[in-house]
């Protein structure tokens, strides 16, 4: 379940150089850390290798692979001029998950899968200028190991994803060229 709407999450840069986020990610591969290097009253924004800081969840569920509650823990010191660190999402847009042939869709890949394309479209309108939707960018449906699978929920959660997809592009613009030093 995605409940919650999506924002990258900016914080002051401390001493103990750990910064803890609380919006969800499918892998730790989805998550991408900033510093925020202020020079001659311009801000830039750096992405940090992957090997300069540590990468912790704090709620990992073995049956629910979506990952929640991380916290980033620098290896180094902050760049020379660093203000703030960045921490984004950016979900890996790939099919994932193989459903075999001639077995039973499993309910929870299938819910993975719903979550994991409503993380898509909230990164997807944080990065365009003046997205807006009417429909809010959260996945409430929960399938249970032992719940029916139903067409018609199946179908609303689809729907609610194209109707979400369509809102974006319509309201929209491209403003990546915005960005300074990404």
């Amino acid at each position: 379940m995605i409940l919650d709407a999506y924002a990258p999450e900016e914080f002051a840069i401390t001493t103990e150089q750990e910064y803890s986020f609380t919006f969800p990610a499918f892998d730790d591969a989805s998550i991408e850390v900033y510093e925020i290097i202020e020079l001659d009253a311009v801000e830039y924004q750096y992405k940090v290798d992957i090997q300069d800081y540590q990468l912790d969840w704090n709620q990992v569920n073995r049956r629910y692979p979506l990952k929640k509650n991380g916290k980033v823990t620098f290896n180094r010191l902050h760049s020379v001029g660093t203000v703030r660190v960045r921490i984004v999402r950016n979900t890996l847009i790939d099919q994932t998950i193989d459903f075999p042939p001639y077995s039973a869709f499993n309910s929870r890949q299938v819910e993975l899968a719903f979550d994991k394309h409503t993380m898509i479209f909230q990164e997807i309108a944080d990065r365009k200028c003046n997205a807006s939707t009417t429909t809010p960018i959260t996945q409430e449906i929960q399938w249970g190991a032992y719940d029916d699978f139903k067409a018609s929920v199946m179908n609303f959660a689809v729907e609610k994803l194209f109707d979400i997809a369509q809102q974006i592009e319509a309201s929209a613009d491209d403003c990546s060229d915005n960005l300074a030093g990404t």
